[in-house]
């Protein structure tokens, strides 16, 4: 079939799954039990309460229009509960108890203590999980799987590390990640995840920002778009976002109180990430002496030009189609990009920034899930890069990164003050 005819193709499949089931990932009280330890979040970022608090999910999904900001939060579930006389106040009392809040007249103000608390907690799990000089290892899925999906792949990984880490004298600890990237028809929801996704990785920050231990060996692994919720974990991931809040634009930036989280020793491996080649072009800024992110010690990008999902099928159309997925298939340029916008071949400081390109399969496509990169030949190189201290930079690094490309372009998405500060600042050479 010709590439035409492929995309005309996945249209119609998506006009006639238009009644497909899509819908929000809502994390009930049984799954957060299951994952006492895990982190978990709506789709605007905020966490869900202890495991021994009741969560009526479904309350989400109602009183709210579908489109609205406020549909399928928890901030909407417990604004219904604390109105007087609400059917679902036992809810509400029940978090109030548990944070240990006094509520305020605005509702508003009760939700940002609340949640403050919640941080603050996971904060303190993350440090928990450092303890005894244990590496921890922060897991975080794409969009389009459900608590049961990710749980299956979060604990294979999970055996797979343990074992490299036991051969090597290390003991590892888990932290796993579950974010609301919507499950169903992947077509439909694929736009509001790649909206979720950056919103989460800004709570996500507050958490990280807020640890003790900023020494803990933190390896962080992410799959397909977990990748755009820790680019903005970890620093400003603005770059290819259009048309967003102004109050986004603030607070990838570090300020309003999302300051960058201050961790000394990071390591991250992304594999097929979902995301642009030049994702990362705003943790600098072109005028300024800043970095406007916190930079892993080692980012290893794991990368296939012959990933089906990144690459939109690859014969059924292009990787920029439906938002742009490059930087998991175009290997040579996304890691010479990635490289000039960390600014990782700086004198002082120098951050390795590897690249692992996953072969073809026996398939034209190689399947986008974990599980089946897990079973190739190289997926050795990419865990060990991120685990091991004695992991040495891959030999063909020469021919997949170290392409000439453009200067960096940024997006003019900076907050007026530092636009203010960079035309007083000289230009930075280089």
């Amino acid at each position: 079939m010709k590439p035409i005819r492929s995309v005309v193709a996945a249209l119609l499949f998506a006009i006639a799954c238009n009644g497909c089931a899509s819908k929000n990932v809502l994390y009930r009280d049984a799954e957060r039990r299951q994952d006492a330890t895990a982190l978990f979040l709506d789709r605007e970022g905020s966490l869900y309460p202890a495991a021994s608090v009741a969560v009526p999910v479904q309350q989400m999904l109602e009183g709210a229009r579908p489109s609205s900001a406020e549909f399928a939060t928890l901030r909407h579930l417990y604004q219904q509960s604390a109105v007087p006389g609400a059917a679902s106040a036992a809810a509400w009392r029940s978090l109030l108890a548990d944070t240990g809040v006094t509520p305020d007249a605005a509702f508003t103000d009760t939700w940002q203590q609340i949640q403050q608390v919640l941080r603050a907690r996971a904060s303190q799990q993350l440090d928990r999980a450092a303890e005894d000089g244990r590496v921890v290892v922060l897991l975080v899925h794409g969009y389009n799987n459900d608590y049961r999906e990710a749980a299956a792949w979060y604990e294979r990984v999970e055996r797979d590390f343990r074992e490299r880490g036991a051969a090597s004298g290390q003991t590892l600890s888990f932290v796993r990640v579950y974010w609301d990237g919507l499950h169903g028809n992947a077509f439909r929801i694929w736009g509001a995840a790649q909206l979720n996704g950056p919103y989460v990785g800004l709570e996500l920050r507050r958490v990280l920002a807020g640890v003790d231990n900023r020494d803990m060996p933190l390896r962080v692994f992410t799959h397909s778009s977990g990748a755009y919720v820790m680019n903005n974990a970890l620093g400003n991931g603005s770059s290819p976002l259009r048309g967003m809040q102004d109050a986004y634009y603030r607070r990838a930036a570090g300020l309003d109180g999302y300051g960058f989280p201050p961790l000394r020793n990071l390591r991250m491996a992304m594999l097929v990430p979902a995301q642009p080649p030049t994702a990362m072009a705003n943790y600098h800024h072109p005028r300024l002496e800043q970095t406007f992110g916190t930079i892993p010690d080692r980012l290893i990008l794991g990368l296939s030009r012959h990933d089906f999902a990144t690459g939109k099928g690859r014969r059924l159309g292009s990787c920029r189609m439906a938002g742009n997925t490059c930087m998991a298939t175009h290997i040579r340029y996304s890691c010479a990009a990635v490289r000039r916008d960390l600014r990782s071949s700086e004198s002082h400081g120098r951050k390795q920034v590897w690249a692992v390109a996953f072969p073809q399969p026996a398939l034209t496509s190689h399947p986008h899930a974990v599980a089946s990169y897990m079973q190739d030949g190289d997926w050795k190189l990419f865990a060990d890069a991120l685990l091991l201290d004695t992991a040495l930079e891959p030999a063909n690094q020469a021919a997949l990164c170290e392409r000439r490309v453009g200067p960096l372009k940024h997006s003019d998405a900076w907050p007026d003050e530092i636009k203010v500060r960079a035309e007083t600042s000289p230009e930075r050479a280089g």
